[in-house]
């Protein structure tokens, strides 16, 4: 499965840049202690009103630039998940089924986003 962080941490992807993403994924067998984006497999972030501008403007291009495979931005108020990989300049959006297949996995994560939010939001 890999190792899986929650913020707050550090993610150094070169000697200048030091971002801090809700979650990260780093798979199996790399090593952890690295934290560097050679080393990710998934970072996440969720937005909030404080941080949407930040996670959409300034962190996704970072991430892209520093070749971080998959991006994912969680919009609870959207109910949507953007996902981002290094090289498209517009975001895959998800609004039903979120399904993920890494290299390596033996199975696919899959979440049904509906059932997610309702989660998030009680009384949906």
């Amino acid at each position: 499965m890999g190792e899986i962080l929650f913020a707050p941490f550090d993610l150094r992807l070169d000697r200048s840049v030091i971002l801090q993403p809700d979650v990260l994924l780093i798979p199996p067998g790399e090593p952890g202690v690295e934290r560097e984006a050679k080393y990710v497999s998934l970072a996440i972030e969720v937005l909030s009103l404080r941080s949407a501008r930040h996670d959409r403007v300034k962190k996704r291009p970072v991430y892209q630039r520093h070749h971080v495979l998959e991006y994912w931005i969680i919009d609870a108020d959207a109910e949507t998940v953007e996902r981002w990989t290094p090289d498209v300049s517009r975001p895959e959006i998800i609004a039903e089924r979120l399904e993920w297949h890494p290299d390596g996995a033996d199975h696919p994560f899959i979440l049904d986003l509906a059932e997610f939010f309702a989660r998030l939001v009680p009384g949906n």
